[in-house]
């Protein structure tokens, strides 16, 4: 399979196809002999501008799909898009431009670094790229309506 830079991939117009579409995925872990199967042959799309959510029990795939969908993990078979994008396409250094660029997660857990402000924190992820005064500004609107504007 060829790769390429993300640098490389035109921005896509999406006229209505899901963000996320899973095709034929498996994921499968290896310690020494032993393989355990986290996700089994899963196909499905997630909608624009719908809201989704993944349930299940403990154990039963939850983090692995979210880690395959957020591009920090490979699957072992199938294809994934995300933003109409083949991330198994993308090299180590374009699926990490991708991240940085095109996704995001909100935890349910607080994820503030404890010795820093929301802002700063905010900013860990990107510490060499600088915000554009519009992000900061939006930035600055969401924690306000948050509640957190002293932090």
């Amino acid at each position: 399979m060829k790769t390429q830079a993300l640098a490389q991939i035109p921005e896509t117009k999406h006229a209505g196809g899901p963000v996320v579409r899973l095709s034929d995925v498996v994921k499968v872990y290896k310690e020494g002999d032993v393989e355990v199967s986290a996700i089994k042959g899963i196909t499905f799309d997630i909608p624009r501008q719908r809201f989704s959510m993944i349930v299940g029990p403990s154990g039963s795939g939850k983090t692995t799909l979210l880690n395959l969908i957020g591009c920090s993990d490979k699957p072992t078979q199938g294809t994934i898009f995300v933003g109409g994008q083949d991330v198994g396409a993308l090299n180590d250094n374009a699926i990490s431009d991708f991240r940085a660029q095109r996704v995001g997660f909100i935890f349910q857990n607080f994820s503030l670094i404890p010795v820093l402000a929301i802002r700063p924190t905010e900013a860990a992820p990107e510490p060499a790229q600088r915000w554009p005064e519009a992000a900061r500004r939006h930035s600055t609107r969401s924690r306000k309506r948050a509640g957190f504007c002293s932090r």
